[in-house]
């Protein structure tokens, strides 16, 4: 179970994305449904929502997948993707996850990190297509 504040947070950028209303674009509406999912603690349909808005590049899904991947929630744990998914997330312009990638970072190995920016690198290349 996520601790209390991420789950508040999450809460709290829930209802900022559904005051957003109804010109919220298509990618910003399955962030949407992937954190009315994760409330619900649906994580795999949550995981879901926000891949579909990650790789098309909206940095906030590309954030909550990281967080998904670093707690092994809807996914097997993975710190490589989590830090992967955090990096573009921050390219993107993102600045939240700069925390959480700085905090993985210090757990992965060089070897880790290589293979994590090779992936976000890869994905980034795909969403910009």
């Amino acid at each position: 179970m996520p601790s209390k504040p991420i789950f508040m947070t999450i809460s709290l950028a829930l209802l900022a994305t559904a005051v957003a209303g109804p010109s919220a674009t298509a990618q910003e509406d399955e962030v949407s449904k992937g954190l009315i999912a994760y409330q619900q603690e649906n994580y795999t349909e949550a995981v879901n929502s926000y891949r579909l808005a990650a790789e098309k590049g909206q940095a906030d899904a590309q954030f909550y997948l990281g967080f998904m991947n670093e707690r092994g929630l809807g996914v097997p744990e993975d710190d490589v993707e989590a830090y992967a998914w955090f990096t573009l997330s921050v390219s993107n312009g993102y600045e939240r996850a700069r925390a959480n990638k700085g905090t993985l970072r210090e757990q992965l190995t060089p070897a880790q990190i290589e293979e994590a920016q090779r992936l976000s690198s890869e994905w980034g290349s795909k969403g910009a297509n």
